[in-house]
């Protein structure tokens, strides 16, 4: 029953924007709905890199989730001077993870535990996934978009700043932090485009889906047990 009742996915991330659509982004990749998704919101990319330990503590011991993901933004982390990139990104996030399984994993109060944590960064930016699907950006309002003046086949590399990208479409003031413009957004965005335009949002989906699966058929094996034990 207690991994009956694991959330397959736990989320660790630095923002509030994702914060409130990665459980829907989720919903729709695996085609479900109401599932309890939980989410640690850091509160910055220095949450992460100085606290990561504490945030799993609080999601294992709290939630339990089958797998966790672990996003933050390339730029952010690389601006701060420390890190210079992706693949050093990864190993230092993972150098702070594998000890905290170690010492964590055989401790009652943490199980069940994960049976996976992988690290997703969003490059350069979790913005950079709405400007994948220009389209369907540009059928925002709050922005003022030609999406035939725009073509990429990498939006990752193309756009080295999408901050400053988005500040200079907006139709208005607007406020690209807002966690209900992010919702707004990602409701009208075409996943498939932006996984075509967007390795690191390809990545992300993968990761999704496949913990997804390794639960689903964990789900099944138990159930499917149980009724042979009751035959």
């Amino acid at each position: 029953m207690q991994i009956i009742n694991q959330p397959p996915i736990g989320f660790i991330v630095e923002g509030h924007g994702e914060q409130i659509t990665f459980p829907g982004i989720m919903s729709r990749i695996c085609n479900i709905k109401n599932a309890f998704i939980p989410v640690v919101n850091a509160r910055g990319f220095g949450g992460i890199i100085n606290n990561l330990e504490e945030h799993l503590d609080d999601l294992v011991r709290v939630r339990h989730p089958f797998v966790i993901i672990i996003t933050l933004d390339l730029q952010d982390v690389i601006n701060d001077g420390e890190i210079d990139t992706c693949s050093e990104l990864i190993t230092y996030l993972n150098e702070k993870v594998q000890p905290w399984i170690e010492k964590r994993k055989e401790n009652p109060i943490f199980l069940p535990f994960p049976v996976k944590i992988v690290t997703v960064i969003q490059i350069q930016k979790f913005e950079s996934w709405w400007i994948a699907d220009i389209y369907g950006l540009a059928s925002i309002t709050e922005f003022s978009i030609d999406p035939e003046k725009f073509s990429w086949d990498n939006v990752d590399i193309e756009i080295e700043n999408p901050s400053k990208f988005l500040k200079e479409v907006c139709a208005k003031k607007v406020n690209l932090k807002s966690p209900s413009l992010a919702k707004k957004i990602f409701s009208v965005l075409n996943f498939d485009i932006i996984r075509e335009k967007s390795r690191s949002f390809d990545k992300f989906c993968r990761e999704i889906e496949n913990a997804y699966n390794m639960w689903s058929r964990r789900i099944s094996s138990i159930y499917e047990n149980d009724q042979n034990t009751n035959y």
